[in-house]
């Protein structure tokens, strides 16, 4: 535990460094779940002009800019435009415990905090999963390649303040839940599909990872067809309950229970898929997943080779790769290119169950871990050195 108070601390210095230079810490889409966020549990209302007031002339470090790129024009119900799910906002909330004063600049302070202890908890339960199958040396090197070695950094300690941290955290608890759970009692079924529900309010598109998850639950149940449908309507109750405030949400904006933004509002756009999309989703020289954050190719070897092969994790390994395929598949007719950030955002999501095949790679001794461990985050520094000489 000592070690990921460490972590936790260490991302904290570098964020609030970063913070002090560029005089605030909420960057890209993190400003729409910030200003619901804000609007939510300060002023209690969807009142959203005075924040978007204050982003839209925000003192910056050199100059006043706009961080307010959405439409926001007045929707019938007369609310201003934000298009944005609320299970971001609503896991921001220990943000705005403390009564400071308005707009103060120490909420985002709280919100990258919140952000990085979401990513710091995520590990810890990628760790606590990976020593249900590996030794404590192996998951313990897992972990610190993936922190030192990869994209997670940079969205652990430069930018903790979007919609991934949470998502990263859920996903990575609900992993360990299913892999360490050999019986699912109806109230531990309940839970888990309430975790999947505010799961889908905070990244729609994580349905990639539910889907899953909720197969391996039912092929765990033990008491037959009629047990796992009863499993999968408890899992279902449970979904339900975790989108109750998207449907609010959705209610009182629009007027309209079931209608929402990333459905009806246009806020998806799809392609065909295409092997140059995923081609340059993968190797984008700027920002492709696997050009940025090499480490996770030998992750895919893990997954690839405990897929084809017999034992006690073939069949999540399987569905580790059917997940990282169809995603690959999904973003890659989403976006032809690799989103805004470092590396490819997108992905991380799909770390916690690269993070068995990496403990699958490193077990089998194939590589110097040493040498393995020092390389990636060699490889890590300069790309996020060059990442930031650009910006």
């Amino acid at each position: 535990m000592k070690k990921y108070i460490v972590l936790f601390c260490l991302s904290f210095l570098v964020y609030l460094a970063h913070f002090v230079i560029v005089k605030h810490g909420i960057y890209g889409d993190g400003n729409g779940y910030y200003s619901l966020a804000y609007t939510l549990f300060v002023n209690h209302n969807l009142n959203l002009g005075p924040i978007y007031n204050h982003l839209s002339h925000f003192p910056g470090a050199s100059y006043n800019f706009s961080r307010v790129f959405w439409n926001i024009d007045p929707l019938p119900s007369g609310i201003l435009g934000c298009p944005w799910l609320i299970g971001t906002a609503l896991s921001w909330m220990p943000a705005f415990i403390l009564p400071l004063p308005t707009f103060s600049i120490f909420y985002e302070v709280l919100i990258g905090m919140v952000g990085i202890f979401y990513m710091i908890a995520g590990l810890y339960f990628i760790e606590r999963t990976l020593k249900i199958y590996y030794s404590e040396e192996i998951s313990q090197l897992v972990v610190y390649c993936i922190y030192f070695g990869s994209f997670i950094f940079y969205y652990t300690s430069l930018e903790p303040a979007l919609s991934h941290q949470p998502s990263f955290f859920l996903i990575s608890l609900l992993l360990y839940l299913v892999l360490s759970t050999r019986f699912f009692s109806h109230d531990k079924l309940l839970y888990l599909g309430i975790c999947m529900g505010l799961l889908f309010i905070i990244r729609m598109n994580d349905l990639f990872f539910l889907a899953p998850i909720t197969l391996y639950v039912l092929m765990k149940n033990k008491k037959g067809s009629q047990g796992r449908i009863t499993a999968l309507l408890i899992l279902l109750c449970g979904i339900g309950i975790g989108i109750v405030p998207q449907l609010l949400l959705q209610y009182k904006m629009y007027g309209n229970v079931l209608y929402n933004p990333y459905i009806q509002g246009g806020k998806w756009s799809f392609g065909a898929p295409s092997i140059v999309g995923v081609g340059n989703i993968l190797f984008y020289l700027r920002g492709g997943f696997l050009t940025v954050s090499p480490l996770y190719v030998f992750s895919l070897i893990g997954v690839y080779r405990q897929a084809i092969q017999h034992g006690q994790l073939i069949n999540i390994f399987k569905l580790t790769a059917v997940i990282f395929v169809t995603y690959l598949v999904f973003i890659s007719s989403w976006y032809i290119y690799p989103p805004a950030g470092f590396g490819n955002r997108f992905f991380i999501q799909t770390v916690p169950f690269l993070a068995l095949g990496l403990g699958s790679y490193l077990s089998q001794g194939v590589i110097n871990k040493g040498i393995f461990f020092i390389g990636n985050i060699i490889w890590n520094v300069s790309m996020l050195a060059l990442f930031l000489a650009k910006i």
